[in-house]
């Protein structure tokens, strides 16, 4: 009896088919939502009207704003990043948390930020915060965080021997070149991440009064429920999305993979006045970027009583806000588990379950939530409950969020070493006392993080909560978006105000366990 017992903690360790059958079965439930869609997209495949030769147009524009965008994010981002990386400097974390902000707020938010700036600038000025100039300042935010942060990533994983070295060689200046160097593969990455995450977003199209693919497959959607034609769409914008995405998944695969392994890395050092003048300016404007909207969007709060009605806007929406970000949150870090125990410490399994939850992320948001209206539509009606009602919603965030998660989580997994399941198997102990008493301590760290994000995110998510979400079980997100056209500026403002402060909480929640488990680590 004890030998089985040891033999059910060492499977933990051990390779087999039941790892392949695991994540297989996963990867199918991911895609599940989008498969009904995109089947019905095949009967329209031969379609020649107005609407498919518009949205071909604005696909282009799409591409073009987010190629823009990420250009602009990667020049700013990448020098920002590796300096952090690199010195200590008063305001170092401030400047951290301020670059993730945009990558959990709703886009939209920053666009009204800018418009309302527009609006007192001069005829000439306003040509930089009007159309598509205006959407991309907007997506130049995220993307200048995205890349900030990978390339602050990569530099805090460069040895602290190789840096010295390179200190010795040639100074700081060699020093900061060496870590450029080494960040770009990554933070070049990210920009094209940021890229295709754009063309999935409608917000800052709708703000700025730019036709772009997202915003058009929705409205077309609404005005006719044609799901042949949204269908078509969809597909078009996961082609083009996939075309970017799947490269960029079998690059980040090995990237990521790597980097759950622990490395040895010395503490940042202190900056010289004379690189500190050089990279002021990066830390500016990847700064200004999200700072001044954010000032232009609660300005407006102090034009009149309005933080009353905001609160009550706040009190009547947020239930259904914590039941769709929680319900998302456990899917998405229950599946990112599953992930994770599978893979295990295979890098072929890790490299293929990274790759997948890549290409998966980078899918624009409107597919599953298209396609589960589809299967709701079509499903009988005893599972109204489940598809229809607040756990429809849920289960659709939660399945296009997962793949985050398990980002994290495969991390976490393999920052833990095969000695403890070896160990626990000579003792004789169970599997299932092993994974309660051993590894979910040890995972439960990230496992709060990741579902931190994931609920985040799923505040922040307007098109899926708009298509699924039952009358009446609105989120504060949407509240907002719906109310941002025809609501007095100043109530727009108190809504925004709240939602910023919630949002920097969970940034500084974020960073604070983040932190902890690093000194833990």
């Amino acid at each position: 009896m004890g030998g089985s017992l040891s033999l059910s903690c060492l499977i933990l360790e051990r390779p087999g088919r039941w790892r392949i059958v695991g994540l297989v079965i996963v990867a199918l439930v991911l895609v599940a939502p989008g498969v009904p869609l995109l089947s019905g997209a095949l009967g329209a495949a031969g379609r020649e009207d107005l609407a498919l030769a518009g949205y071909l147009g604005d696909l282009g524009v799409s591409a073009l704003v987010g190629l823009a965008a990420a250009v602009l994010g990667f020049a700013v981002g990448w020098p920002s990043g590796v300096i952090a990386g690199l010195f200590r400097f008063p305001g170092r974390a401030l400047l951290l948390a301020i670059l993730a902000l945009p990558l959990l707020l709703p886009s939209f938010l920053l666009g009204l930020g800018w418009s309302v700036l527009g609006a007192h600038l001069p005829g000439p000025l306003m040509f930089f915060l009007d159309g598509v100039p205006g959407v991309i300042l907007v997506f130049f935010a995220p993307a200048c965080g995205l890349t900030a942060l990978a390339a602050l990533a990569a530099t805090l994983g460069l040895g602290s021997s190789r840096l010295d070295a390179a200190r010795l060689a040639g100074g700081e200046r060699a020093m900061i070149r060496a870590a450029l160097g080494h960040a770009a593969p990554v933070t070049a990455l990210a920009a094209v991440l940021a890229a295709v995450l754009s063309l999935g977003d409608p917000g800052p199209g709708q703000i700025f009064g730019v036709r772009t693919a997202a915003a058009d497959l929705l409205v077309s959607f609404s005005a006719t429920y044609d799901y042949q034609l949204a269908g078509l769409q969809c597909a078009l914008l996961a082609l083009v999305v996939l075309v970017a995405a799947v490269p960029l998944a079998l690059r980040l695969a090995p990237v990521l993979a790597r980097a759950t392994l622990a490395r040895s890395t010395g503490r940042p050092s202190r900056m010289s006045r004379r690189t500190a003048g050089r990279v002021i300016p990066f830390f500016g404007l990847a700064a200004g970027a999200v700072v001044v909207p954010a000032i232009f969007l609660i300005l407006p709060v102090f034009d009149g009583p309005y933080l009353g009605r905001a609160a009550r806007d706040l009190s009547g929406t947020i239930l259904p806000t914590i039941v769709f970000g929680g319900g998302a949150a456990l899917l998405a870090v229950v599946i990112a588990v599953v992930v994770a125990v599978c893979a295990g410490r295979e890098e072929r399994l890790r490299k293929a379950a990274v790759a997948v939850a890549v290409a998966l992320f980078c899918l624009p948001p409107a597919l599953p939530a298209l396609g589960a209206v589809r299967i709701a539509a079509a499903a009988p009606h005893w599972l109204d409950p489940i598809l229809r009602g607040s756990a429809g919603v849920c289960l659709a965030q939660g399945l296009r969020l997962a793949p985050l998660a398990v980002i994290l989580l495969l991390r976490a997994w393999g920052a833990t070493s095969p000695s403890w399941a070896e160990a626990a198997a000579v003792s004789g102990v169970s599997l299932k006392a092993f994974l309660r008493r051993v590894m979910l301590p040890v995972l439960a760290p990230a496992m709060a993080i990741s579902g931190l994000l994931v609920a985040l995110m799923a505040f922040a998510d307007v098109t899926s909560v708009l298509l699924l979400a039952p009358p009446g079980r609105s989120t504060f997100a949407l509240r907002i978006f719906t109310v941002m056209a025809n609501a007095p500026q100043a109530l727009v403002a108190a809504l925004c105000c709240i939602y910023v402060v919630v949002a920097v909480a969970g940034v500084a929640v974020l960073f604070r366990w983040g932190r902890g488990t690093k000194d833990e680590g």
